[in-house]
């Protein structure tokens, strides 16, 4: 049917994506470490990879959900179990929010890296910035600042209309016997599990794009910038991931589970 079709063009793109992005990482070492242009392969790379990513994210999820069965039962109970029933379940619905999460760690983590290893290269090399470098760099930052501001939108919206929805089954789960607390654990452990899916995913299309270009224009392959910008954009996509979730859920739960059902049955 035309699911299936849609499912088919969209798994295409996704290796398609990929497979270009690999290459754009790639070509990165044909480049010369002076080349005006070497900042563009990787970015665009890592931005490829990011897409791939997030296109097969569903199925990414699932397998993580299944290895982290155990320790989210074990850590939070009730509300861990129910969480990996859902998201084996809900894998698919998922990958709404799952997207705009990897995009964002992926693009502003690979392109705020890249220039500060430039603008480190420069300062090392004791050249003063040219007006094309600055110009450059105020550009990527606007673009990266961009990107930003829509995946924020995108995740927070995703995450809201996602968890809306949930009214009736929240309703189901109560009057099966779980607490509200629990749900809202549940909330709360299905967001944990997909910040670190979407940082994960996010973070190793960055990578691949950050080593290339360190390795040919610092002569270095792992970049000395260290970890602050990227604990900063975890903490980011953690905040509106959590806070997005926790309080849509707790706004809808204030709903009685009987009402509930019955209204949206």
């Amino acid at each position: 049917g035309t699911a299936r079709a849609s499912g088919r063009w969209r798994r295409l793109g996704g290796w398609a994506a990929l497979a270009l992005g690999t290459a754009a990482v790639c070509a990165t070492f044909t480049f010369d470490a002076t080349d005006p242009a070497l900042m563009a392969a990787p970015a665009y790379g890592a931005i490829l990879l990011s897409v791939g990513l997030a296109v097969f994210s569903p199925a990414l999820l699932r397998v993580l959900v299944d290895r982290l069965e155990r320790p989210l039962g074990t850590l939070f109970g009730a509300s861990g179990l129910l969480a990996v029933q859902n998201m084996r379940r809900r894998a698919t619905q998922l990958s709404g929010v799952l997207m705009p999460l990897v995009l964002f760690t992926g693009m502003a983590t690979g392109t705020l890296y890249m220039q500060a290893i430039e603008n480190d290269a420069i300062d090392a090399s004791g050249l003063t910035r040219s007006v094309e470098d600055k110009n450059l760099e105020t550009l990527n930052l606007t673009v990266v600042g961009i990107i930003v501001v829509f995946s924020c939108i995108m995740l927070i919206n995703s995450l809201y209309a996602a968890t809306s929805y949930r009214r009736r089954e929240f309703g189901q789960q109560r009057l099966a016997g779980a607490t509200p607390g629990q749900v809202l654990g549940m909330v709360g452990v299905e967001a944990l599990v997909l910040t670190v899916s979407g940082v994960v995913l996010g973070s190793a299309a960055a990578v691949a794009g950050i080593l290339p270009f360190s390795s040919v224009r610092a002569s270095a392959l792992v970049p000395d910038q260290g970890l602050g910008t990227w604990l900063g954009i975890v903490a980011v996509a953690a905040a509106a991931t959590l806070a997005t979730s926790v309080a849509t859920a707790r706004r809808t739960l204030r709903t009685p589970a009987v009402r509930a059902v019955a209204v949206t049955a």
